[in-house]
C-alpha cells in the first residue's frame, strides 16, 4: 500500500498535467514572427511569403544584369532582429509583436552604387544591362560595410480560418525596417 500510494499521486498529476495542456496563442504569434524575420534572413523568400499568404515572384527581384539572388543578399544578409514582447485582444484573434529589427537600407546602397558607376566615365554608352551589373557589383562592395540601422517595430497578425496567426497587411514601419529603411513622415 505504501508503494501503492505514490505511484497513484504521480499518476494524478500526470494526468493533470497532461488534461490542462493547451496551446499557448502567445507562442504562435511571437513563433510567426520569429520564423517569418528566420526566413527572411535565409534568404528563403518564398518560405516568408507563405507566412504572410502573399504570393512570391522571383521576377520582382530580378532585372537585366543582376540576378534575384543578388538582390535578395542585398536586402537581407544583414538583417538581425530581436523580439521584445506581444499582446493580444480580448478575444485572442488579434495579435502585436514588439521587434528590434537592424538592417542596412538596401535602397541607400543601390544609390550610391549607381551613382559611382554612372560617375565614371569608362561607362558612357554601356546599355541597361551592363550598367546593371556594374551598379550590383559596387554594391556587393559597398554592402559589406555599410551602415545599419535598428528600429524598434510592432507587428499586427490575425489569426486565420485555421486558427494560426499571420503577419498582417497593415505593416508599413514593419516592411520598411525589415529593408533598413526609415518609415517616411506622414506630413
Amino acid at each position: 500500500m505504501k508503494k501503492l500510494l505514490p505511484v497513484l499521486c504521480c499518476l494524478f498529476m500526470f494526468t493533470a498535467l497532461v488534461g490542462c495542456h493547451h496551446e499557448d496563442n502567445e507562442y504562435h504569434a511571437m513563433q510567426t514572427v520569429n520564423d517569418y524575420l528566420t526566413k527572411l534572413s535565409k534568404l528563403d523568400l518564398k518560405g516568408a511569403a507563405e507566412i504572410t499568404d502573399e504570393v512570391y515572384d522571383e521576377d520582382n527581384f530580378a532585372d537585366p544584369g543582376y540576378s534575384a539572388n543578388d538582390l535578395k543578399k542585398l536586402m537581407f544578409s544583414n538583417l538581425k532582429y530581436a523580439i521584445r514582447g506581444e499582446s493580444y485582444d480580448s478575444g485572442k484573434n488579434r495579435a502585436t509583436v514588439k521587434v528590434n529589427i537592424t538592417n542596412s537600407d538596401y535602397q541607400d546602397i543601390l544609390k550610391e552604387a549607381q551613382a559611382i558607376v554612372v560617375a565614371d566615365p569608362n561607362h558612357a554608352g554601356l546599355d541597361s544591362t551592363a550598367l546593371n551589373s556594374l551598379v550590383m557589383k559596387e554594391a556587393k562592395k559597398l554592402f559589406k560595410d555599410a551602415e545599419k540601422n535598428t528600429q524598434t517595430v510592432t507587428v499586427l497578425l490575425e489569426k486565420d480560418k485555421d486558427g494560426k496567426f499571420r503577419i498582417t497587411e497593415d505593416n508599413a514601419s514593419f516592411h520598411y525596417a525589415i529593408t533598413g529603411q526609415d518609415q517616411p513622415n506622414e506630413d
